[in-house]
């Protein structure tokens, strides 16, 4: 199955230019990041960072559009969460239109990590295949295609919102406000030597309250807390690498590691909760059936496990029953307080199909 491309893509591949030779992003002129010095502003740090950041965008966008390489998307997510972090990071120091920018970037980002997630579980699925008999590699097959295809209709959504106006909009607002000289006014004219080790210390602390909570019964949403405030700290480090020099290095190998370790638990848990919901209640397939019935003129239609009384399964199974009778092998059919609150035409119309069942089963009321 191909993966979707946009209307955008289509018109290129039409005309025979490769879908992925364009970004929807201008490159914002001057990208190199100011060189830094004591009297460098925090503002000129984000807005540097911001402007490295749009360009990682443009580099990976095309190629996460295509789903060829599953780094592309993996790498458009990270570039994203940075953004969003250094949005974050330097509230203070940043245009109000760049601070309002967040919501779009949470946005994108729940898009693209529905798509990343179908990438890793398929990833993962197929190296465990590889692990197993020959003989019985094939049973992972359906499991398989049904990731295959819920991956198909999370990259269809993750182009539509790419494609977005409000996505389009947020790119550009980025690209405008990170190209634009920065302010000295106020925050604006922070030192960054001042403002880093500030932001990292308090990201810190953040990290080191949500580690003490932990307890061994905790849930993985604490996990994931420790993974989400261990990477915050790790970005505010990695923004101020040239202010903290080589301790920092050391600081940054220990948050890789931790941040492996929980991504690879959030990853079976993520894959642990997929398999659930696809196999809850059916132990010998994917599927889930739930009966929708109206049982009285005018009223909207309702899962039949949530209003049905004993009576009203009776009469609904009678009716199934009585479709299937001629192919029904079971030999012996109950129906209990089948007649409860029915009477006269209703009664009649029971009754002849209970007849009609018991041509072929024995029918006990």
């Amino acid at each position: 199955m191909k993966d979707p491309l946009s209307a955008r893509q289509g018109v290129l591949a039409a005309a025979g230019t490769p879908t992925d030779s364009k970004s929807a992003v201008a490159a914002p002129r001057g990208l190199a990041t100011p060189a830094f010095d004591a009297a460098t502003t925090a503002s000129e740090v984000a807005l540097g960072e911001l402007r490295r950041l749009l360009a990682a965008w443009r580099q990976h966008e095309p190629g996460a559009r295509l789903g060829h390489d599953p780094e592309a998307l993996h790498q458009l997510r990270v570039t994203t969460r940075r953004i969003d972090a250094t949005l974050g990071l330097f509230r203070r120091q940043l245009p109000v239109a760049l601070t309002h920018a967040r919501r779009t970037a949470r946005s994108v980002l729940r898009t693209l990590g529905a798509a990343r997630d179908l990438d890793v579980q398929l990833a993962e699925l197929a190296r465990h295949s590889l692990t197993l008999p020959e003989s019985e590699r094939a049973a992972v097959e359906p499991l398989r295609a049904r990731l295959e295809s819920e991956r198909y209709r999370a990259r269809a959504r993750m182009i539509r919102a790419l494609d977005s106006e409000p996505t389009r909009r947020w790119l550009e607002t980025l690209s405008a406000a990170s190209a634009a000289a920065p302010s000295a006014a106020g925050a604006f004219g922070e030192r960054a030597m001042v403002v880093m080790p500030e932001r990292v210390r308090r990201r810190f602390r953040k990290l080191r309250k949500s580690v003490r909570r932990l307890r061994s019964n905790s849930s993985m949403e604490d996990y994931h807390l420790v993974r989400r405030r261990a990477k915050q700290l790790r970005y505010a480090i990695e923004s101020g690498a040239l202010i903290f020099g080589k301790p920092a290095e050391d600081e940054l190998k220990a948050l890789r590691r931790l941040q492996d370790e929980l991504g690879a638990h959030q990853d079976a848990y993520m894959a642990r909760n997929r398999l659930a919901a696809w196999t809850y209640n059916t132990p010998t397939g994917f599927d889930t059936v739930e009966f929708i019935v109206q049982t009285n003129p005018g009223l909207a239609p309702q899962p039949l496990r949530k209003i049905a009384s004993g009576g009203e399964l009776s009469r609904i199974m009678l009716a199934l029953k009585g479709i299937l009778a001629q192919s029904d092998r079971i030999s012996v059919l109950v129906f209990d307080e089948i007649d409860a609150n029915v009477g006269g035409r209703l009664g009649s119309i029971i009754g002849n199909k209970l007849r009609g069942l018991a041509e072929h089963h024995q029918v006990l009321c």
